[in-house]
């Protein structure tokens, strides 16, 4: 959900799983047009980092649970 500057909440993008950080980024980047970066290119790489989830999103196969990430 994206707030819009008249105070309604609109809806960019949903899954049946909870979207990891670099994911929501790269949603809303989209959503608001900032996605202007060719794929590849050195621009977005220093945008985006080397590194798009964070520690506790990282080694799915090692959960015991999912039930978290719906």
């Amino acid at each position: 959900m994206l707030k819009q500057d008249d105070g309604v909440y609109a809806c960019i993008a949903e899954d049946d799983v909870r979207y990891n950080l670099g994911e929501v980024k790269e949603e809303l980047m989209a959503a608001m047009g900032l996605n202007t970066e060719e794929a590849g290119s050195v621009a977005a790489f220093l945008r985006r980092g080397y590194k798009t989830s964070t520690w506790f999103e990282d080694d799915r196969a090692l959960e015991q649970s999912g039930e978290w990430r719906l």
